[in-house]
C-alpha cells in the first residue's frame, strides 16, 4: 500500500490485475497499462464440513457456554495482535473463561521484538496455535473473528471469514473503500468500547448472509484468464 508506481516503477507491465478498488482508483490510477479489478472471491464452498462440537471436543472444550473468538495472521505490529490480547485480558478479568481467544499465525523470528514480549503476559483465556494448515476448522468452531490489523491492502482472511459466514470485527480501513461495510462491526481502537462491542456482537444476529455475495474460485481464475487474453489481443493488434 506504500508503493508509488508513478515514482518507483521502472518497467510497466502489459496490465495490472488489481485486488482492490484502491489500486484502480488511486495507486495505479496514472499508469497507462490496462487495469482490471479482480478481487478474491467470497466462496462458501471452502466451509469445513465437520461438526463444531467435535472440533471443540478435539481441542479440549466441552460446550460449557463459552464463546470462541479467533484472530488470524502473522504476528506483526501491523496485524496488531496486542489489541486483541488486551481485549482478551479485559474480558478474562471480568468474565473468566466465558470468552476464549484463539490466535492462529506464524511468529517469525524477524518480528520477535514485537511478539515475544506479548507472550510473557498472556491471560489464561488465550490459546496460541502458531501457523496451521487447518485454519478452516477455527472458522468452523469460532463464534467471531476478531481481525485487529490496522495496515492492510485487501486481506484474503476477511474473504475467508465471510465465506464461512462468521461474525467479524475489524477496522474499516480507508483502503477497503466500502467493500467490507456490510460484513464487519468496526473496531475503533479503544479497549473498553471494542470489548463491549465484541460482547454485543456475539449476542446480535449476524449482519449479512453469505449467499447474497457468493462467488467461487473458478470464476476468479476465469477472470484472470480473460484479462490475460484481452492483453494478448491488444498486443497483437498493436503489432
Amino acid at each position: 500500500m506504500y508503493f508509488n508506481p508513478d515514482k518507483d516503477k521502472v518497467y510497466s507491465p502489459d496490465g495490472y490485475a488489481c485486488v482492490t478498488s484502491h489500486h484502480v482508483n488511486n495507486t495505479f490510477k496514472n499508469q497507462k497499462s490496462s487495469k482490471s479489478l479482480i478481487p478474491f472471491p467470497i466462496d462458501p464452498s471452502i466451509q469445513y464440513k465437520g461438526k463444531k462440537d467435535d472440533l471443540l471436543n478435539e481441542i479440549g472444550y466441552r460446550l460449557k457456554g463459552e464463546f470462541h473468538i479467533v484472530n488470524i495472521g502473522l504476528w506483526t505490529p501491523g496485524k496488531n495482535q496486542s489489541h486483541a490480547l488486551n481485549i482478551a485480558k479485559k474480558l478474562y478479568d471480568k468474565y473468566g473463561f466465558t470468552y476464549i481467544f484463539h490466535f492462529v499465525g506464524n511468529q517469525a523470528p524477524n518480528f520477535k521484538e514485537y511478539w515475544e514480549p506479548l507472550m510473557n503476559d498472556l491471560p489464561p483465556n488465550v490459546n496460541i496455535w502458531g501457523e496451521r494448515n487447518d485454519v478452516e476448522k477455527f472458522f468452523k468452531f469460532s463464534d467471531l473473528m476478531l481481525f485487529t490489523s490496522n495496515w492492510e491492502c485487501n486481506p484474503i482472511v476477511l474473504k475467508e471469514a465471510i465465506s464461512n459466514n462468521i461474525k467479524i470485527m475489524a477496522y474499516d480501513l480507508e483502503h477497503y473503500g466500502d467493500e467490507y461495510k456490510p460484513y464487519i462491526v468496526p473496531l475503533n481502537g479503544d479497549i473498553n468500547t471494542d470489548s463491549d462491542n465484541l460482547i454485543n456482537t456475539l449476542f446480535t444476529p449476524i449482519k449479512y448472509d453469505v449467499n447474497d455475495s457468493r462467488d467461487n474460485s473458478s470464476d476468479f481464475a476465469i477472470k484472470h484468464i480473460n484479462f490475460y487474453k484481452s492483453l494478448l489481443d491488444e498486443k497483437t493488434k498493436r503489432q
